[in-house]
């Protein structure tokens, strides 16, 4: 409802790290913006399935594999999901074939920039860009700046303490199969969001410079973080009856 649609921008909107990446960071919250975007579209081309849907759809995918390096991990999770649950038929594909056909050549630009900065990582000589050690190590650095109390961290705490019950209590409704899971394509977009949301923080977290308590890394968590902030809306949208509209608006 209305509430909860105001509670969401509230919520998003003064998040710390969202206000800091909004003055200074426009390439990350373009990321998030253009990947909220994409599920929301593939969602709707899978609710109501067309040519037009998934052409859409495919336009924006292009634009998001250029902002971000990881983004297209995200672009081909989405892409194969689509594959694989049977949303991109051929006769949709053919309906606009020119858009398909020209795909590779509207890549180019990606690749070059690819191939021009693959040197660019900016990792001391004998570190390694990628690593598991770089995955454990700044793992439990995201862990325990969880639990910071001094507030100096671009991240809101108490939303972040909030995620964890939240998160258990979604995950037994969905185990319990009392989220609305039904129609398919509910479980079917959870599958893919999961998934990309899963590969790209791999990625993130794998990377030498992803401390999220530097200020040149806090930037990485941005879609992290407005995903904890928009939790309670979620838990709206599960127990409306406990986390009523005005409930929520009061809290945000």
């Amino acid at each position: 409802g209305p509430a909860a649609a105001i509670a969401a921008v509230v919520l998003v909107g003064s998040y710390p790290l969202v206000v800091d990446c909004g003055r200074s960071a426009g390439f990350d919250l373009v990321t998030t913006l253009f990947t909220g975007l994409s599920f929301v579209m593939a969602y709707s081309h899978m609710k109501e399935p067309s040519a037009g849907r998934l052409a859409v759809l495919a336009a924006t995918l292009l634009v998001l594999a250029q902002i971000r390096y990881e983004s297209v991990v995200c672009v081909g999770v989405i892409g194969l999901g689509l594959i694989l649950f049977g949303y991109a038929r051929l006769r949709y594909l053919r309906e606009h074939w020119a858009l398909y056909c020209l795909s590779p050549l509207l890549l180019l630009p990606l690749f070059v920039q690819r191939l021009l900065t693959s040197a660019s990582l900016e990792n001391a000589p004998g570190t390694p860009a990628f690593s598991v050690e770089h995955f454990k190590k700044f793992v439990a650095i995201f862990v325990r700046a969880q639990g910071n109390t001094e507030f100096m961290l671009p991240y809101a705490p108490v939303l972040s303490w909030l995620a964890v019950p939240i998160l258990i209590l979604l995950g037994i409704r969905v185990l319990q199969r009392r989220a609305g899971l039904n129609p398919p394509r509910r479980r079917h977009i959870l599958i893919i969001a999961l998934t990309a949301f899963v590969l790209n923080y791999a990625i993130v977290f794998s990377f030498h410079g992803s401390d999220c308590t530097h200020p040149g890394a806090a930037r990485y968590f941005l879609t992290m973080s407005v995903l904890i902030a928009l939790l309670p809306v979620f838990l709206h949208g599960q127990l409306p009856q406990f986390a009523t509209g005005s409930r929520l608006l009061i809290f945000a």
